[in-house]
């Protein structure tokens, strides 16, 4: 029996840094943006005017402390944001906005409130061009895209299957996709054209007696040209579950368990299929 697993880039465990992001930087963001309003919102209150350099050290400080939150927000554009990092990203702007207004009417200082003011816009076309350089290239169709990638992948996988069942190779050759020798433990067929780069691997593994997980990296040199679609299936030997783990533009990392540990050393060949899709063709 066959197991096959497949896991995108996307799809890896986030880390601690981006679980705070996502879930707990909104607290101190929503606090910022309710204290502003509140202050803005008794602002009739205030009898003494705000002194220059009280004006320009309030501004400042809102500028570096939104700079701060932001930070720890992460940009918006990034596909690894939540909707809560997103909404306390965005929300730093009505702060500023809402700080801005309140030195505003509280100041007797145009002149100090025009520096903040200007500060304040400069701040926030750069913060918004920054992350809007981030935001990823959308793709025409990528779902269908996607899908005919997939559908190719699983085609050459089972072509894999049936050369492997059906085609007899002779010793010390290796063949097409599928094909291994008994002295072989890698044969790759790389190739290109105008949608991407595919690699066809097959790679022989061996247990030793009562070893049951395996970690296989293989590497790209040069790099793929993106992030790739990696499908994988075993051809002979014992049942394997097969795990695609991480996947990069110059590798990838497989973990191969066995459904159950063996007395003797054995051995599993499996089939990788692999393939990026050009930045052109995106």
């Amino acid at each position: 029996m066959n197991s096959l697993a497949s896991e995108s880039a996307g799809e890896r465990p986030t880390s601690f840094l981006d679980v705070l992001r996502n879930t707990s930087v909104i607290i101190p963001c929503l606090f910022a943006c309710f204290a502003a309003f509140l202050l803005l919102a008794r602002s009739h209150f205030y009898s003494t005017p705000i002194q220059t350099i009280q004006t320009i050290a309030i501004g400042l400080g809102t500028i570096l402390g939104i700079g701060c939150l932001r930070g720890l927000c992460g940009l918006p554009s990034k596909p690894a944001r939540s909707p809560l990092a997103k909404w306390g990203w965005y929300l730093q702007t009505l702060t500023l906005l809402q700080v801005s207004l309140l030195l505003t009417v509280t100041s007797a200082y145009s002149e100090a409130t025009a520096i903040i003011w200007v500060l304040s816009v400069v701040n926030e076309v750069v913060w918004w061009t920054v992350n809007g350089r981030q935001a990823p290239s959308v793709t025409t169709n990528p779902a269908e895209t996607d899908h005919v990638i997939e559908e190719d992948i699983e085609a050459r996988l089972l072509s894999s299957l049936e050369t492997s069942d059906s085609v007899d190779s002779p010793v010390g050759a290796v063949g097409t996709s599928g094909e291994i020798a008994t002295q072989t433990n890698q044969s790759w067929i790389r190739s290109r054209d105008e949608y991407g780069e595919s690699i066809s691997a097959s790679q022989r593994t061996l247990f030793a007696a009562g070893q049951r997980f395996q970690t296989i990296h293989l590497a790209f040199i040069p790099e793929l040209p993106g992030i790739p679609h990696v499908d994988a299936t075993s051809l002979e030997g014992p049942s394997v579950e097969i795990m695609v783990g991480e996947v990069q533009r110059f590798g990838l990392r497989l973990e191969l368990k066995l459904t159950q540990i063996y007395d003797e050393p054995v051995e599993v060949v499996i089939q990788v299929e692999v393939f990026a899709e050009s930045s052109q063709a995106a």
